[in-house]
């Protein structure tokens, strides 16, 4: 939703509606794009289930979610548990 895009990439949902290109935003969207896309390589191409992963709390970000993380600022936490995902690697 706009206003959670706009929570992770650090707008108000305002913001994000009147600047949509603003190079600063386009960085931090292309990041959420690409951890996006990653997610789904690793869920064999199945954006559905890379979804559910982001809504469900995970015992390694302390029972949050990732998606929570996201919006929280904490996404270098999810950044290292999505790459311990993709090298498996532990924590």
């Amino acid at each position: 939703s706009t206003p959670q895009m706009a929570r992770i990439v650090g707008y108000t949902p305002a913001g994000l509606r009147k600047n949509p290109n603003s190079e600063r935003l386009q960085g931090k969207l292309q990041e959420l794009v690409g951890l996006t896309q990653r997610l789904k390589v690793l869920f064999d191409g199945n954006l559905g289930h890379a979804l559910v992963w982001l809504k469900a709390p995970h015992p390694d970000l302390e029972g949050k979610t990732p998606l929570r993380c996201l919006e929280d600022g904490q996404g270098d936490a999810v950044e290292l548990l999505v790459y311990a995902m993709e090298t498996g690697q532990p924590l």
